[in-house]
């Protein structure tokens, strides 16, 4: 029966603004994210957030300024557990500033932001799909097959000190638009893919082996950000690219091997429009490789490789309401790891139904 974990998430909060004419305005939001567990972990964890506000808007200009103030709160009952972080400050940045050039249609703006995110089990299992608390492997008849049943850094709130953003976005004569970004971070508790160890005996009367195992890690590190978005669009379709450049600094030396994000993302996407309402498109999705940052039990020659994803895609929109679409990549044969130590291979489809209220 403690196999078995029940979450439930809720996020509710209020906000209140009081406006001064051309003064701007004034605004104060107060809420909390809350994450309960029973059975296996039975648990509390919440974030209250208070974001007071000032807003100024006044011809090109736009003025934010505000503090975030974030309380994290659990009531760690269970052995072994770390919700929470013991790296949180509290107090975080709340500011933004824009230019809106209005000869040219540019934008300029700066950004300047921070606050603490609730890792909840489900936030972890959304973005690391393979990841699981429940790691202990037996046989059939119940019988341990080896010593998997290791202690987890579960759940820490991830905390982001700062993060300043320049960027500018804007088009040029309505069919093209372009959005630049540059950004770094300081960042607290960030989970990251890991490769542990563990003891694990494979048959009867062997000695034990050390066997690598994926898991989630925690670590200190600044992140560097630079994003590319451009997209043309006319009667005929669209073409778009994305592309993201990321750096991770790590902070501290942990016991896991983390799997450090790829330098290099992106995405070239083309889309034909016939009739308003039959789409057909193709892109790729690419990645450069993902080196390994090695902790005390380090993987050796071990990263994922980089790949290029092609894909087709079609779509009909039979109303305003209802629209259907259909999605084939992983054609081309190669092996892609899109996550640690799980191969992907073979052709993959995806057919949906959209709808809108």
């Amino acid at each position: 029966g403690n196999a078995v974990l029940f979450q439930h998430n809720m996020r509710f909060g209020f906000d209140f603004t009081a406006n001064m004419k051309k003064k701007g305005c004034f605004s104060l939001y107060a809420g909390a994210d809350v994450a309960l567990y029973s059975n296996a972990l039975t648990h509390t964890a919440l974030v209250v957030e208070f974001l007071p506000k000032y807003v100024w808007q006044q011809g090109p200009w736009y003025v934010k300024a505000g503090v975030r103030l974030d309380i994290p709160v659990t009531t760690d009952e269970v052995e072994n557990w770390n919700g929470g972080s013991s790296f949180s400050q509290y107090a975080y940045p709340d500011v933004a500033v824009s230019y809106e050039c209005r000869n040219i249609p540019l934008n300029i703006y700066l950004n300047v932001t921070g606050g603490e995110r609730l890792r909840s089990y489900s936030s972890i299992v959304d973005e690391y799909r393979h990841y699981s608390i429940f790691s202990r492997h037996s046989d059939p008849s119940g019988t341990p097959e080896g010593n998997l049943d290791f202690s987890h850094p579960l759940l820490k709130n991830e905390v982001e000190r700062v993060n300043a953003e320049f960027g500018l976005r804007g088009s040029i004569r309505s069919v093209f638009s372009y959005n630049l970004s540059v950004s770094y971070a300081e960042k607290a508790s960030l989970a990251l893919e890991a490769i542990d160890f563990a003891s694990l005996t494979l048959r009867t009367g062997e000695n034990a082996s050390e066997v690598p195992y994926y898991s989630i890690g925690y670590a200190n590190a600044g992140q560097l950000n630079a994003r590319a978005e451009a997209e043309y669009s006319d009667d005929w379709g669209t073409v778009g690219l994305k592309l993201l450049y990321t750096d991770l600094y790590l902070r501290n030396d942990a016991p896991q091997s983390y799997i450090l994000p790829a330098a290099l993302t992106g995405n070239l996407d083309i889309r034909f429009n016939i009739m308003k309402r039959l789409h057909f498109g193709l892109g790729c999705e690419f990645s450069t490789p993902r080196q390994v940052h090695c902790g005390s039990a380090p993987v050796q020659d071990f990263k994922l490789p980089a790949y290029g994803d092609p894909y087709l895609g079609a779509g009909y929109t039979c109303n305003n309401m209802i629209s259907v679409w259909i999605k084939a990549n992983r054609f081309t044969g190669q092996t892609i790891y899109s996550t640690p130590l799980y191969s992907e291979r073979g052709p993959k489809i995806i057919a949906g139904m959209s709808l809108s209220f």
